[in-house]
């Protein structure tokens, strides 16, 4: 869950991701005013700390690390109530897979857990990381950044979305589409939209008003075809249709019955039945022919 403090820079894309942190706050650490010095208790062992320093305010722990403030400047404290970074920063956010970006004078760059800064202030805007990467932007040209800094995706499209299981979606020229953690495009920045489905996780496409499903396996759209793909998972698939014919795509995106039959049930343990002129065939959950 990302706590947002304030208003930060939110890409708006004709999707529906939604913009969450893996981090978490830590409730085993509960942080109090007591007698205008701040404590941290430990919950676990029942240990209290109590923090060297006057601090305005001082957050929750997340990822270990508590966002501090001082007046209008922001740093960190870890759990034993030493700064990791000192109250410099006109805003910090929370920790996320041991780096947090920091903003000063209008430039984001990023800190670790000792308090470096190990990517410059130079961007004017940023995503925290996720999975291992980070969005950046200048003058609304967006990229990604690893964690020592390298610009593994250079600042070139309108907007970007942070990558969810090696896949991040992309725009240029009111175009989506989607590129690798190599920053390779593996699909043509061509579609009308690209999206999750909230209930499948299905990553889905648009183009002139059919739909396509990212194989994540193979991290490719193999085609856009369907007319339309339920939003509900059954056994770990999802049945789709392509102009009235019905078939299966798994959760990974990739069509294991063919879009061809006139009805396509998903029975238990994960069994497909397919009908296709009166004859009826089974199919396992890997797309493979079974017996009844």
């Amino acid at each position: 869950m990302k706590i947002q403090y304030q208003f930060k820079t939110i890409i708006l894309l004709c999707t529906i991701f939604q913009l969450v942190s893996t981090a978490q706050v830590d409730k085993n650490l509960e942080v109090k005013l007591t007698n205008g010095t701040w404590e941290i208790i430990n919950k676990s062992t029942g240990a209290l700390t109590k923090v060297i320093g006057k601090y305005d305010e001082v957050d929750p722990f997340v990822d270990g690390a508590a966002r501090v403030r001082v007046e209008k400047k922001w740093g960190f404290i870890d759990p034993q109530g030493k700064e990791i970074a000192s109250p410099k920063y006109d805003f910090v956010y929370d920790f996320n897979e041991e780096m947090a970006d920091v903003m000063l004078n209008g430039k984001y760059g990023f800190i670790d857990k000792t308090g470096k800064e190990v990517v410059a202030l130079k961007y004017t805007a940023a995503h925290s990381f996720k999975e291992g990467f980070a969005a950046v932007g200048i003058n609304e040209k967006w990229g990604f950044i690893t964690r020592d800094g390298k610009e593994i995706v250079k600042l070139k499209y309108e907007n970007i979305h942070d990558f969810e299981e090696g896949v991040a979606e992309v725009m240029h020229d009111h175009k989506h589409g989607l590129i690798n953690k190599l920053g390779k495009e593996i699909t043509p920045i061509k579609y009308e939209a690209v999206y999750k489905q909230k209930n499948t996780g299905l990553i889905v496409v648009k183009l002139n008003e059919l739909f396509g499903v990212a194989d994540t396996t193979n991290k490719k759209v193999a085609s856009v075809k369907y007319s339309d793909i339920t939003d509900e998972m059954t056994y770990g698939m999802v049945i789709v249709d392509a102009k009235g014919k019905k078939g299966v795509v798994s959760k990974q995106g990739k069509e294991i019955v063919p879009a061809k039959y006139d009805s396509v049930e998903v029975l238990q343990e994960g069994k497909v039945k397919a009908t296709l002129n009166g004859e009826t065939v089974y199919f396992d959950s890997t797309g493979k022919k079974i017996k009844s």
